[in-house]
C-alpha cells in the first residue's frame, strides 16, 4: 500500500513542481496528503507557471498562511494570454497570511488581490527596489480584496516618507497608520 500521511497540515515544495504535468502532480500528492488539510504552506514560485500554482493552491482550500519563495525566470513578465487566463480562474482558497520572499514582476502583483481574495496580511521581504510601485499596485486595485489590512516589509524612515507622500497624494487610503514594528515597517489601515 502507498504511504499516506494524513495528519499533515504543513507543506513545503521548493523544487521545480512547475517543471511536470501539474495535474498529475497534484494527483500524486492528493494520494500521500489530504490537500484539504493543508493550512501552511511554503512554495517556490515562478511567475511564468501561475497557472499551475493557482491550480495547487485550489486544491488546498484551507491554507491560511502562505509563503512564496519567488524564483527568477529572467525577469520575464506574465504574458498578457497568461494574465487573461489567471484572471479567469477561480481562487477559491482562504489564504489570510501572505509572505512573499524575493521580487514579484508587476503583472503578477496586479493580481495579488484577486489570488488571494481573503488575504488579511501581506509581508514583503527583500523587495525594496519595488516596493513603492508594489504599494501603489496593491492599495489601487482593492476592490477585489476587503479584508487587506496590514502590509509589512523593511525599510527606513526615507521610506515611510515616500510611502506616505504616495498615500496622501494619490488618496490610496483615507484613514491609515505607519510605523516600526519588531524591526520592520508596517502599514495598516
Amino acid at each position: 500500500s502507498p504511504f499516506q500521511f494524513p495528519r499533515v497540515t504543513e507543506l513545503v515544495l521548493t523544487d521545480n513542481y512547475n517543471t511536470i504535468n501539474i495535474d498529475s502532480f497534484i494527483d500524486n500528492l492528493s494520494h500521500i496528503f489530504i490537500l484539504t488539510n493543508i493550512t501552511y504552506l511554503k512554495i517556490s514560485f515562478n511567475n511564468q507557471l501561475l497557472d499551475n500554482f493557482v491550480k495547487l493552491l485550489n486544491r488546498m482550500p484551507n491554507v491560511q498562511e502562505l509563503v512564496l519563495d519567488v524564483r527568477s525566470s529572467f525577469e520575464i513578465e506574465v504574458s498578457s494570454d497568461q494574465q487573461t487566463n489567471t484572471v479567469d480562474l477561480v481562487c477559491n482558497n482562504n489564504v489570510r497570511n501572505v509572505k512573499i520572499i524575493g521580487q514579484l514582476p508587476l503583472a503578477t502583483i496586479r493580481l495579488i488581490n484577486k489570488l488571494f481574495p481573503q488575504m488579511e496580511r501581506l509581508r514583503l521581504l527583500n523587495g525594496e527596489d519595488t516596493l513603492i510601485p508594489f504599494v501603489r499596485t496593491l492599495l489601487s486595485n482593492r476592490i477585489d480584496n476587503t479584508h487587506l489590512f496590514s502590509l509589512m516589509f523593511d525599510g527606513d524612515d526615507a521610506m515611510i516618507k515616500q510611502i506616505k507622500t504616495m498615500i496622501d497624494n494619490e488618496k490610496l487610503l483615507d484613514n491609515y497608520d505607519i510605523e516600526y514594528r519588531q524591526f520592520e515597517l508596517c502599514l495598516w489601515w
